[in-house]
């Protein structure tokens, strides 16, 4: 698979042919129903390492799926969603997931993070060593609650900076596909940087570090998780697929 439509480590064998070639590929490729055949082996591969928890196998699986998405060697269709269902209801007729099904999978399957993975990420991005990012509990006031609460704080140590509120609310958006929190807080403890926001009061705070006055946030704009413009693509095939599909396969 990697040999022939590439991966994060090596060029695919499409990308070694003339326009003219690699267009008779794809149209092959089509013809033999090959796209559905790959769609139907990564939802139920992603379905299957969800369900088990197979780490190391999802994260394999993201990967590839990214490097896909990204180098475009065949280009998806509603038929391709359509067939790929048709494949699946072999596999799973107790349950034949529709194409949403399908498409929320592999969506799923490509923002794919755990705590730790994207601590390490950050770990390498920023060039903070390991250990760099870690999370911790804290106590904060927070408006309408009496006392303290405990939060979970993200905490970058070494020569980083929240150098603008965008990109400390860009950490919180990456954050936001690890763990679903009403309350997020990112700070640089080695120079006073910090940035939280509560979205249950549409509030929140950014400061770039300890001689930096701040700022209030008033109802900040998250960004858009990564991966996401090709997520809400594939629920768009998706939507397309399922609206052609005769009534009796859609319900089953």
């Amino acid at each position: 698979m990697g040999w022939f439509l590439g991966s994060n480590k090596q060029a695919s064998y499409l990308e070694e042919l003339t326009e003219e070639e690699r267009q008779r590929a794809v149209d092959w490729i089509i013809e033999q129903h090959a796209d559905a055949e790959l769609l139907a082996a990564l939802y139920y591969s992603a379905y299957l390492s969800r369900a088990e928890d197979w780490q190391d196998r999802r994260f394999t699986l993201r990967d590839w799926l990214r490097n896909f998405t990204l180098a475009k060697p065949i280009q998806l269709s509603a038929e391709s969603l359509r067939r790929a269902q048709r494949i699946l209801s072999t596999l799973i007729p107790y349950k034949m997931p529709q194409p949403t099904d399908i498409a929320s999978e592999l969506g799923a399957l490509l923002t794919y993070e755990t705590r730790t993975s994207f601590a390490r990420t950050l770990e390498t991005e920023l060039n903070l060593g390991h250990g760099g990012c870690t999370f911790e509990r804290v106590e904060v006031a927070r408006p309408g609650r009496s006392g303290g609460a405990k939060v979970e704080c993200m905490a970058l140590k070494g020569e980083v900076h929240l150098k603008t509120a965008d990109e400390g609310l860009r950490l919180i958006s990456r954050w936001s596909s690890v763990e679903s929190l009403d309350y997020y807080r990112v700070a640089t403890p080695d120079n006073g940087g910090i940035i939280f926001i509560d979205l249950n009061t549409g509030t929140g705070y950014w400061r770039r570090d300890r001689e930096d006055e701040g700022l209030d946030l008033v109802r900040p704009e998250i960004p858009a998780l990564p991966w996401q413009d090709v997520v809400d693509s594939f629920m768009a095939l998706a939507a397309e697929a399922e609206s052609e599909l005769p009534s009796q396969e859609v319900s089953a």
